[in-house]
């Protein structure tokens, strides 16, 4: 009987595993507008930070990066149409707040709002510095490029799993 279940247990999971990887996730990836544009100006980022680049250049992709953010920042303000009559498209600190405090609402998202929003600040932080500093490295700008894709993908993440129907489950006696 428990090796049965084990399996029963094993096929679930994988199965629910599949269906997931193979229909929702890419389709949702396929429909949101901005991850296409952000994959592919990080992806020439990369292929830019060459150890052989001099401080003006590399002041160039944290000029790169800086944009990152905020297209970021506004795709995400756009999304939830945000009420707010101060929204400023360049304002990354304020968008990036207000938008995880709408979509990680409550008291038990605190602890994940307060991460995201801590590394996105210290990166955003990091990388404005980089933009006026005379004496910029490639590691600087791997450093900071390596930031933003980490906030790129946990906001990805987070906008993912907040549309997946398996989230809006409740048990019936705690919800």
């Amino acid at each position: 009987l428990d090796e049965c279940y084990y399996k029963h247990v094993g096929f679930i999971a994988e199965y629910s595993s599949s269906a997931i990887n193979q229909n929702f996730i890419l389709d949702f990836i396929k429909d949101t507008s901005v991850f296409p544009i952000l994959h592919r100006r990080i992806t020439e980022i990369a292929d830019d930070i060459l150890p052989e680049k001099n401080a003006s250049q590399l002041s160039g992709l944290a000029n790169q990066i800086r944009d990152c953010y905020i297209t970021l920042t506004d795709y995400l303000m756009n999304k939830v149409r945000s009420h707010n009559p101060e929204f400023k498209n360049d304002n990354f600190k304020d968008n990036l707040s207000e938008f995880l405090t709408m979509i990680l609402p409550g008291k038990q998202s605190e602890t994940r709002r307060n991460v995201i929003n801590s590394i996105a600040q210290k990166g955003w932080k990091m990388n404005s510095e980089l933009v006026h500093k005379d004496s910029v490295t490639v590691f600087d700008i791997m450093i900071s490029f390596n930031i933003l894709q980490l906030v790129v993908s946990s906001l990805s993440n987070i906008i993912v799993g907040n549309n997946m129907p398996l989230n809006k489950i409740k048990c019936p006696r705690c919800k």
